[in-house]
């Protein structure tokens, strides 16, 4: 049992005979015989239960992009990926700096096409020292999205969320000479939620500026 679900059986048991209550569901579990046999307080206390066996599976089976052919695959290197060897690795940036377990990659496929890689680091646990991990990153791929070939006039670059600085969000711009671009072609978020690269169709309150301006 997780221990969210012990946590959760605890607070909804122990309002009312709790130990009784508890030791029921301990030995009997949720049956259909058992529910049917005992009161509206033992039923709910059985959906708290199965609420937290559920439903940290469901978030788990929905993180990352599972139609992405490249979800799951873990490489130090590309070419530890057959589908990557051919690729060009231009770096990353982390995308949460509280935790540092999510990242982005920065690559070229083997036909130009630039290609961010949203990236979950996974730290493997130092032999012999318990809850000591190594400080490097096997990298977990969740989700991929394929710029394409961009234009002349367009770059990609990061933009602010309602003047705050935001990794998360990345943009296809004009490419123009000034200190803020104008001009949104195109704009995703990396969502640490689903672990997924979502759409954004309002650029309302996004601003992308120039890096390299007066540079």
């Amino acid at each position: 049992m997780s221990q969210f679900s012990k946590l959760t059986i605890e607070a909804v048991v122990t309002n009312r005979n709790g130990a009784m209550e508890a030791d029921t569901i301990s030995k009997n579990g949720c049956s259909s015989k058992v529910w049917k046999n005992r009161g509206n307080f033992f039923r709910k206390a059985c959906f708290a239960l199965l609420v937290g066996l559920f439903f940290p599976i469901v978030l788990s089976a929905q993180f990352g992009n599972k139609q992405n052919p490249l979800y799951g695959k873990v490489y130090r290197s590309f070419t530890d990926i057959p589908e990557l060897a051919r690729w060009e690795d231009n770096g990353g940036t982390l995308v949460d700096y509280d935790k540092d377990e999510f990242a982005i990659g920065f690559a070229k496929d083997e036909h130009n096409n630039i290609v961010l890689i949203f990236k979950e680091c996974i730290r493997t646990p130092v032999q012999g020292k318990s809850g000591v991990y190594n400080g490097y990153c096997y990298f977990k791929i969740l989700d991929t999205l394929n710029l394409g070939r961009l234009r002349n006039n367009e770059k990609w670059t990061f933009c602010n969320q309602e003047g705050k600085e935001d990794e998360r969000i990345i943009a296809v711009v004009i490419n123009v000479e000034k200190e803020k671009f104008d001009t949104i072609v195109r704009a995703w978020r990396l969502n640490l939620n689903t672990g997924k690269f979502e759409p954004i169709k309002d650029f309302k309150g996004i601003e992308c500026w120039n890096e390299d301006y007066g540079i």
